[in-house]
């Protein structure tokens, strides 16, 4: 949770930005929440993301998988 101030780099499962809150740089989350009066300056990527982008898989890989 995020009340004031946090520049940088923040890493969590879960980012909640409150009323008043200010996140500036750049965060990596499963899920981000920005509640009203909360402001996020920067890039955001999903804690899994090694390159900064998506990873995409095509669905004929993910049904290969469950018949494995």
């Amino acid at each position: 949770m995020i009340s004031g101030n946090f520049e940088g780099e923040c890493r969590s499962e879960l980012i909640q930005i409150l009323p008043g809150g200010k996140l500036s740089g750049t965060l990596y989350s499963e899920q981000l929440i920005i509640e009203p009066g909360g402001h996020f300056f920067g890039d955001s990527h999903s804690l899994t993301d090694k390159k900064g982008g998506l990873e995409l898989v095509r669905s004929e890989e993910i049904a290969k998988e469950k018949q494995s």
